[in-house]
């Protein structure tokens, strides 16, 4: 059950190339306003030598931009990278949520979650970066978000997210 009102939902959206300097837009999927609550985005950069700067979008159906964050560090050539999207709590935190499937009694239900696995290999871990979203942060219908490198350095490197939002 969600620790807030209305309903959790989730997209996942599975690694995918850049494929030119605007990057890859992910759909939300949320047929009406919905409060963002996290969201998961891990970069894979190819060998390419280069420094990218990781930029991530929140955008509405027209194109608009809502939201924009620059990742703080730069993602080096075959290097991968989380970006954690989500509210700052009192401890300074990034509050992830992640929504899992639970059987009870024959019925499928959805149990909204704090986490982020730490199933990383210790010896080489991803680097990790927070990207603070504003309370109560709302989105409107078919919002998307878009992520791209600000320099451009391979159209070839990929982008993967989950997003938990609340209708």
């Amino acid at each position: 059950m969600s620790i807030r009102i209305g309903n959790p939902q989730q997209t996942n959206f599975p690694a995918t190339v850049l494929g030119g300097a605007s990057g890859v837009s992910i759909a939300v999927n949320n047929s009406g306003w919905a409060l963002f609550i996290s969201a998961v985005l891990t970069y894979n950069a190819t060998l390419t030598v280069g420094n990218r700067q990781v930029v991530v979008d929140v955008r509405d159906s027209a194109n608009n931009l809502i939201w924009r964050s620059k990742g703080t560090a730069y993602v080096v050539a075959g290097q991968t990278a989380i970006f954690a999207l989500g509210r700052i709590q009192s401890s300074g935190d990034i509050e992830l949520r992640v929504l899992q499937q639970i059987t009870a009694s024959g019925l499928g239900v959805l149990d909204e979650l704090d986490a982020i696995r730490s199933d990383i290999d210790s010896n080489t871990p991803p680097m990790m970066q927070a990207m603070p979203l504003p309370e109560g942060f709302s989105i409107p219908v078919n919002s998307v978000i878009r992520v791209f490198d600000f320099n451009a350095v391979d159209t070839n490197d990929t982008a993967q997210a989950t997003i938990i939002f609340t209708l």
